[in-house]
């Protein structure tokens, strides 16, 4: 559909509004992808999907989205052979749980939303790989419950620190080394365990300077008497580490195995985010499903300008007694939100939203919406203003075009006597010539009184397939069903009588008395009928050949 329309229609304004209340960026990106489609048994899914979701609302039930996080780039990343931090694998354990709680909330409610029930038996639970993560990871680091070795590690890391720490507090409460004390603390610098010392003194203490303060006047030392302990610890840390390791990447291959399930997961959360945001944005419109056709009857009730709060209610009806309405009314009457309003309601039912207006409305699809079009059946429709005031009622009345007011507001406004006398006489005497106005048909009669003279298509005509733009020939006439066999493209295919268009009979194609089954058979197939009838050894030999298949 025309882009530019749907920008003058404001279609991308009220997208926006129902991407309010999606929870999820995906969700989103989703309702970004929304098109209006010219499809009924689409529309009707689509328009079902949001009747279902309001149904539970009006139920007071709630859809748990919250707290389920767009996983995307971690599966793109697990993909690529990337191993996942313990922070990203705890997002992964969240996004399983809310899928799960999502599933259980769905799956009994088939009395309110069968469809939606039907997507949820989409997601796979995955409770070990959930119950593996909440095991290993808490918050964003590897826990020391995830492996026995890790638990080991980390013990004897435990130790080897406590007795570095009771080495330097020894150190700290000696009074021999108390004047060379800056201060009387243990702190770690570039993961070394040191003690503040003065730099005057820095030569009276055997040990490492790991650091320098910035003043210079302090110097962090690694007393010698731990760096048996610290050489230790060193190893222990760097066992911990591949430990750890080795616990990631244990994880992320768990969920590596089942990428396929998380990705369908992924589709039936981001789905479900769509549709319970098209359900709260009904609620808060008051919406409704309305009745749709494909053959050009709207009716509107009550029906309100989406992009309008306290919009005054809209009756419209167009296509079953006249397919155009002429309207017209001042300035500022609201002719322009009219057409507008009817767009918009269009285009939000082909997008499966529903609108605000009343029971009884019924729209049409159409495959394509444009801004202004004409057609010489045409009915007539007035806007409402007060006269006194001037002020616009916003009120359309079909049936009865509007009153000239040209000459009363003209008055009104302050303009001479002498010139609205004038304008009148000009009104009063001019002549219209009406003979090129024929008289207006109504589609629906035209059609009921009009009896279609249809061609019924032979064998060997040249046809054109509407849906592929291209040339095929009749193989088989129509059946029961109004479908035809036509020879495209090296296949047998149906199509229906409606799809096609004739391009060339075939007895204009052909010469009279020619073996129409000829334009159906292979020239390989030719050549072994002739074969066959000059009696060819070989044609004989290939036949039988066939024969002991």
């Amino acid at each position: 559909m025309d882009k530019l329309t749907l920008e003058n229609l404001d279609y991308y304004k009220l997208k926006e509004i129902v991407k309010g209340y999606c929870v999820s960026g995906l969700g989103k990106r989703l309702i970004d992808k929304i098109e209006p489609i010219y499809n009924l048994k689409v529309v009707k899914q689509r328009l079902k999907e949001t009747t279902e979701g309001r149904n539970l609302l009006n139920s007071s039930y709630h859809l748990p989205l919250e707290g389920i996080f767009n996983i995307t780039p971690l599966i793109d990343k697990i993909e690529k052979g990337i191993i996942l931090e313990p922070e990203e694998l705890y997002s992964i354990s969240n996004f399983l749980r809310g899928s799960r709680k999502v599933k259980n909330f769905i799956k009994d409610k088939e009395g309110y939303a069968e469809t939606l029930c039907q997507y949820g038996n989409n997601i796979t639970e995955l409770p070990y790989i959930e119950e593996e993560i909440n095991i290993s990871i808490k918050g964003s680091k590897v826990d020391s419950n995830a492996s026995k070795e890790l638990k080991k590690i980390r013990r004897h890391i435990e130790i080897c620190e406590g007795r570095i720490k009771e080495k330097l507090e020894k150190f700290i409460k000696n009074s021999a080394n108390k004047e060379y004390l800056q201060d009387s603390f243990i702190s770690q610098r570039n993961g070394k365990y040191t003690i503040p010392i003065k730099s005057s003194y820095k030569n009276h203490v055997n040990g490492i300077i790991i650091e320098t303060s910035q003043n210079g006047k302090t110097v962090f030392i690694e007393p010698a008497s731990v760096s048996k302990h610290t050489a230790e610890l060193a190893i222990l840390k760097a066992e911990e580490a591949v430990e750890e390791y080795r616990i990631l990447a244990t994880l992320t291959d768990m969920i590596y195995e089942k990428l396929k399930e998380m990705k369908m997961n992924i589709e039936v959360i981001v789905e479900y985010d769509m549709i319970w945001a098209k359900a709260k944005y009904s609620n808060a419109v008051s919406g409704i499903e309305p009745k749709i056709n494909i053959h050009g009857y709207t009716k509107v009730v009550q029906g309100k300008y989406p992009l309008i709060s306290n919009a005054v209610p809209l009756d419209f009806e167009i296509g079953e007694n006249y397919r155009t309405l002429i309207i017209t009314g001042p300035n500022a009457g609201g002719k322009t939100v009219v057409l507008k309003n009817v767009g918009l309601l269009t285009l939000a039912v082909q997008s499966g939203f529903h609108i605000p207006a009343k029971e009884g409305t019924e729209i049409a699809l159409f495959e394509n919406i444009f801004v202004s079009m004409n057609h010489p059946d045409f009915e007539n429709a007035a806007m409402e203003f007060e006269k006194d005031t001037l002020d616009p009622l916003y009120k359309l009345s079909i049936g009865k075009s509007g009153k000239s007011n040209a000459l009363y507001i003209s008055r009104k406004m302050g303009i001479p006597e002498a010139i609205l006398n004038k304008a009148r006489k000009y009104m009063s005497n001019k002549e219209y010539d009406y003979s090129l106005i024929k008289e207006s048909k109504k589609t629906k009669e035209k059609i009921v009184e009009e009896k279609i003279d249809r061609y019924e298509f032979q064998k060997g005509d040249k046809v054109k397939l509407l849906d592929k733009n291209d040339f095929a020939l009749v193989y088989k006439e129509t059946d029961e069903f109004n479908n035809l066999e036509v020879l495209y493209k090296g296949e047998y295919v149906l199509v229906n009588a409606k799809r096609v268009e004739l391009d060339l009979k075939a007895e204009d194609l052909y010469p009279e008395g020619y073996d129409l089954d000829q334009l159906f058979i292979s020239y390989n197939e030719r050549k072994l009928e002739k074969d066959i009838k000059r009696g060819s050894k070989k044609a004989l030999r290939k036949i039988r050949k066939e024969f002991m298949k």
